[in-house]
């Protein structure tokens, strides 16, 4: 089961039918109606804040439901801001405990973040964007995150992107831009809002996972000596290896990863996956919803 950070929304089936149930049951333990409700209507989402509240609660409105149709996942992967998604839905936090880590989140980078950032996923490898990071700066602009083997997310400094996308534009790069105020997995620019988080979450308790939740910034499932709240810190500063986390999850012998949640950002990074990667060709993974989820209705995107 995979939990995206990012990607084009879909508000739509959150309106009828048993999401809709479901969602309003999470909007009740999460007390957040006033954040959530007016995003089931047309008009856009006003704040980031109220965004990755809607994109959390739908999230796990989502995956209950799955688990109702007696979807019983070999394991959980989020990519970036929805790795918080994916421990919520092992068990590691309650929902009200999540939506406060996605509260708490969003005002640690407003209050922390020393300057506006930028991001962008280009059409490169991991190798190059390296190269290119290296010609501008690792204080200004990192890969963010891989998300495979030819599709990498980069961010930084607006000069520091805008330097290094003058020399992609020199090597014919493709690339588009991201709606994000923040460079999210830079380092330097993340590492004062990770040291607010985790003051911020020091004293929340944790839970026992009860599903495996493998995590492509740790590159390993997570473990139950893990501090989660020192984990949860590392998901501002530390790259997303989604391609790496794939590939293990292949060589497990996993073949069918459904998308959970509003968001549609790793469907076509799974099929660059599964058709560069050598163990591919034998069985197709499966990267439906069974019908649960409608074709985008709109079109926003939710940085990782």
């Amino acid at each position: 089961m995979t939990f995206p950070g990012q990607g084009s929304l879909h508000r739509a089936p959150f309106k009828t039918g048993a999401l809709r149930a479901r969602m309003r049951e999470v909007v009740r333990e999460i007390g957040a109606a006033d954040y959530v409700t007016g995003a089931l209507c047309d008009g856009l989402l006003p704040t980031p804040e109220r965004l990755s509240l809607f994109v959390f609660a739908a999230s796990v409105a989502h995956y209950r439901v799955l688990q109702s149709l007696g979807v019983r996942p070999g394991a959980l992967i989020g990519h970036g801001f929805g790795e918080i998604v994916a421990l919520v839905c092992g068990g590691g936090f309650s929902a009200a405990q999540g939506a406060a880590i996605v509260l708490h989140r969003a005002a640690a980078l407003e209050r922390c973040c020393d300057q506006a950032g930028r991001m962008v996923v280009a059409r490169t490898t991991r190798a190059t964007a390296g190269r290119l990071v290296d010609s501008v700066g690792r204080d200004r602009v990192a890969v963010a995150a891989e998300n495979s083997r030819t599709e990498i997310v980069l961010s930084g400094t607006r000069s520091g992107l805008d330097a290094l996308l003058a020399l992609a534009r020199k090597e014919a790069i493709a690339w588009r831009d991201l709606s994000a105020p923040w460079p999210l997995h830079c380092h330097r620019a993340m590492r004062h809002p990770a040291a607010d988080l985790v003051g911020r979450l020091r004293h929340l308790a944790t839970g026992r996972l009860h599903t495996p939740v493998f995590s492509p910034i740790l590159a390993r499932y997570y473990r139950d000596s893990d501090n989660l709240v020192e984990c949860l810190s590392l998901h501002l500063t530390a790259p997303v290896r989604f391609a790496d986390a794939f590939d293990k999850l292949w060589s497990e012998g996993f073949r069918t990863f459904l998308t959970c949640g509003p968001l549609r950002g790793l469907d076509r990074s799974i099929a660059d996956l599964i058709r560069g990667g050598s163990a591919a060709a034998a069985v197709p993974a499966e990267t439906s919803t069974d019908g649960l989820l409608e074709r985008p209705v709109e079109c926003q995107a939710l940085a990782s």
